[in-house]
């Protein structure tokens, strides 16, 4: 990360598994740099075998009230929403990140529609996993916000859990030209 001034937001959960956690597909969208009301992102689920679908969603807004996602879909069900984390920064710094899952995802090729509750610019991505809990699929979500170069969180996690994150940046507007 370049040096500046950066607003973030981390979220880090734990996966418990019933057997060895494995990566099945991943996935990536973005609204470009247009404000919008949704978002699709194409995911193909090879093994739902104790599978689950995670999703994790950044969104850049200068409105107000900041956006948040209202509903997200994969293959038409509804996703389960975990957590969220925004900025209170000033609106031309402002970032939010929310994740959402849903366990035994459909096989196949299908849809993650994202619905925001006010246009926004966003980024997400999808992450599917084998051999996870389906009693408990996910722990206690750990959560910062703030402005580093350096970002981090203190995250508890066990044996045979796997620990999944996004991270959300945005660069301040007024760092110096010369800097990268």
């Amino acid at each position: 990360i370049a040096a500046g001034n950066y607003t973030l937001n981390m979220y880090f959960s734990q996966l418990p598994s019933v057997a060895s956690i494995a990566f099945d597909a991943a996935s990536e969208g973005n609204t470009g740099s247009t404000e919008v009301g949704s978002l699709t992102v194409s995911h193909t689920v090879v093994s739902n075998t104790n599978g689950i679908l995670v999703v994790g969603v950044n969104m850049f807004s200068t409105t107000d009230p900041f956006p948040t996602v209202s509903t997200i879909t994969y293959a038409g069900q509804s996703m389960t929403f975990l957590a969220r984390a925004a900025t209170p920064a000033a609106p031309s710094t402002r970032i939010g990140s929310e994740w959402w899952y849903i366990k035994a995802p459909a096989t196949g090729a299908n849809n993650i529609v994202i619905t925001f509750s006010a246009d926004a610019k966003a980024v997400a991505g999808g992450r599917s996993y084998t051999g996870v809990d389906q009693t408990t699929q996910v722990g206690t979500a750990a959560t910062a916000t703030g402005s580093s170069t350096t970002p981090s969180v203190a995250v508890s996690s066990a044996t045979n859990e796997l620990v999944v994150d996004t991270v959300g940046i945005r660069q301040n507007e007024n760092t110096p030209a010369d800097q990268t």
